[in-house]
């Protein structure tokens, strides 16, 4: 469990209302070398990310899992956890994953189903996959249709706050270049510009033709 969970949520409870929520969780607890306290629960039907993990490098702590609580998949909004994201069918995500990751070792849904029991087991990926996590709170879905979803961590107001902010004027302010003084127009040059001065050009895009063909 994340140490930022155990200190500011757990540990505050523990001390102060109810010593018998990590047993009540079934969480176990313990001091490692170093004097830290840690939290974690033994695999099985109940662990709270259910019986596979999908781990991905991050610095937050943040996995792919099953969960115990499958009623989340008929809510509408499902933003209950702390980050870690729930998988709906997790038996054949990791079938998949894994027929890309270790596509020689050949593993089903089945074979994996087979595997789950009161010890943790670890699957390594031969091929490594892209993990790319995307925050969208506005999409067009597969028939073309604009969706808006809630800003949950609130990071279109901080967006836009920043896009109408001064910041953005930086942007807007031409920037001055001194004159290049080895630069010489030619005779051709001259003539074309007079040219465009008098109206010798069709249209304002063809102005830039005549300068710079």
């Amino acid at each position: 469990m994340p140490e930022s969970i155990i200190y500011n949520e757990l540990l505050p409870v523990y001390e102060t209302s109810d010593p018998q929520i990590f047993e009540r969780q079934g969480l176990k607890m313990e001091r490692t070398a170093d004097g830290k306290i840690r939290v974690f629960q033994p695999p099985g039907e109940r662990n709270a990310l259910g019986q596979i993990r999908f781990n991905f490098p991050n610095k937050f702590l943040v996995y792919q899992h099953d969960t115990p609580e499958k009623n989340y998949f008929n809510h509408d909004k499902r933003a209950y956890s702390h980050g870690c994201q729930r998988v709906q069918d997790p038996l054949k995500y990791a079938e998949v994953l894994l027929s890309y990751a270790s596509p020689k070792a050949n593993y089903t849904a089945e074979g994996i189903k087979r595997m789950l029991g009161g010890e943790e087991k670890q699957l390594d990926f031969v091929n490594q996959i892209p993990v790319h996590l995307m925050y969208q709170t506005a999409f067009v879905d597969e028939a073309g249709k604009l969706q808006f979803r809630d800003d949950i961590y609130g990071l279109d107001t901080k967006l836009i706050s920043i896009l109408k902010g001064s910041e953005r004027q930086v942007a807007d302010v031409a920037i001055e270049r001194p004159a290049d003084p080895n630069f010489k127009p030619s005779a051709e040059d001259g003539n074309r510009l007079r040219s465009a001065a008098r109206g010798g050009v069709p249209s304002p895009f063809a102005l830039f033709e005549q300068l710079f063909r």
